[in-house]
């Protein structure tokens, strides 16, 4: 039978010593009724590549053949379907590859890893890994992979063994896995920083995996099947800085979920089931900055609920059902930097009193435009009265400070020698429903008597 043929292109980064200089160029791809394989390399023999990236679609190509570049620094073939690799394929690049990514392939044998003195970065996302795991740990050289991608692989089973040759593994994504079993020391020969466990079907946290890695920064557990969190359920990784919970179905949090995580900065609890929340539960949370609270079901902010923390950069309680917020649940406005986002609820107003007070009454506020700091209200029902007349009084926009006015120099004179702070905030640029007078008009152009 004739063999059919037909070309696929794809681009490849080429950076030349002798010009000092990168351009663009092709190779080709063939394919026969016989199967796919890679020809066309022969005009890159020899020459030093700094990366080379296809991603074949629907192309599939069953084996690698030698790469003839004298150095390539990264190569990312994904979704190729490569299921064998010649012998000699990384023969001439093992000493200059720092970061290969093979996703969607299915190949039987890899490579001794040993061989790639500069890997540092390896990718087998959707990726028929079979035994590649219970391979490297029957080989006696140490792999000094530090960030390692494993997701949607069908690993069934992680073991002690199963990482005992990566000791320098920094980063690890185990996401996608959804039948995984891990073992209480699978990670304990490994001084983990960063661990994805998204979408693992997990239904209560792994407690006694994380007992062996105390040296996690970030840790993912998006797409899980949570409902509830243990107290003291993190006390182990007191070096977290940044946790991920969202689209799980929590609904509740005990007052002791949080404790230890005394370094924890970024905390996202959005897209779960969360109708209330008790005060106090974030309170040893004393270095976080980002809370995002965002797409849960929440009605009503209690008083003090964010009372403790200092450092507030954004609050976000958007998109969720909050009609009701009480005094001082909020923190000072002079204490978040950035954002709070309270879109897209059902609040009718929005009382100073909200606010936690200053508790040195001697700082001042500092004129508006001096940040980016703003308040969202849009999406909401506001009534608008006399009750947001704070908001509108303090959206006046900063003058010119080439040309300022009166006001603008007075002000400033007024603050010589005071510490600065945030005047009260700008909002974003809400409507009223309410009254009818001021009905479908932006809220900060009325100018309340």
């Amino acid at each position: 039978m004739k063999a059919l043929l037909f070309f696929a292109f794809a681009i490849v980064h080429i950076s030349h010593s002798t010009a000092g200089k990168s351009y663009f160029g092709t190779y080709d791809q063939v394919s026969s009724g016989f199967g796919h394989h890679f020809v066309g390399f022969e005009g890159y023999t020899d020459k030093i590549v700094d990366s080379l990236d296809y991603f074949c679609r629907s192309d599939a190509v069953y084996r690698l053949e030698k790469l003839p570049m004298k150095l390539l620094r990264v190569l990312s073939l994904t979704s190729c379907g490569i299921t064998e690799l010649a012998d000699d394929a990384f023969e001439k690049v093992a000493d200059s590859l720092e970061e290969l990514n093979l996703s969607g392939s299915m190949i039987r044998e890899f490579p001794d890893l040993s061989k790639f003195t500069k890997l540092t970065k390896l990718v087998l996302n959707h990726y028929l890994i079979g035994d590649f795991l219970d391979e490297m740990s029957r080989r006696n050289e140490s792999i000094g992979i530090k960030h390692l991608e494993l997701a949607n692989t069908g690993l069934t089973e992680l073991t002690k063994s199963s990482f005992s040759r990566f000791k320098n593994l920094k980063t690890l994504d185990i996401s996608y896995n959804p039948n995984l079993r891990i073992a209480p020391d699978a990670f304990s020969s490994l001084n983990l920083e960063n661990l994805n466990m998204n979408a693992n079907g997990l239904t209560t946290l792994p407690l006694e995996v994380f007992n062996s890695i105390p040296t996690l920064t970030t840790l993912s557990l998006n797409g899980n099947k949570f409902v509830k969190l243990p107290q003291n359920g993190f006390e182990s990784l007191p070096n977290l800085t940044f946790l991920s919970l969202k689209f799980n179905r929590l609904e509740n949090l005990s007052i002791d979920a949080f404790n230890g995580l005394n370094s924890l900065k970024h905390l996202d609890l959005s897209h779960n089931r969360f109708t209330d929340l008790q005060p106090g539960i974030f309170d040893n949370l004393t270095r976080l900055e980002t809370l995002d609270l965002s797409h849960n079901a929440l009605t009503k902010i209690q008083t003090k609920s964010f009372s403790q923390i200092n450092n507030w950069s954004r609050i976000l309680l958007n998109n969720n059902q909050i009609d009701e917020i009480s005094q001082n649940a909020l923190p000072p406005l002079e204490k978040v930097k950035t954002l709070i986002n309270l879109g897209s609820n059902k609040l009718t107003t929005l009382a100073i009193d909200s606010f936690l007070p200053l508790e040195n009454s001697t700082e001042v506020r500092r004129y508006n435009g001096e940040d980016d700091f703003k308040i969202i209200l849009s999406g909401n029902q506001l009534i608008c009265n006399k009750k947001l007349a704070w908001l509108v009084k303090s959206y006046q926009p900063r003058p010119d400070p080439h040309q300022p006015d009166e006001n603008f120099l007075s002000l400033m004179t007024s603050l010589k020698g005071k510490k600065y702070v945030r005047m009260l905030p700008p909002i974003d640029d809400p409507t009223c429903t309410a009254p009818e007078v001021y009905a479908d008009n932006k809220l900060v152009e009325i100018q309340f008597e």
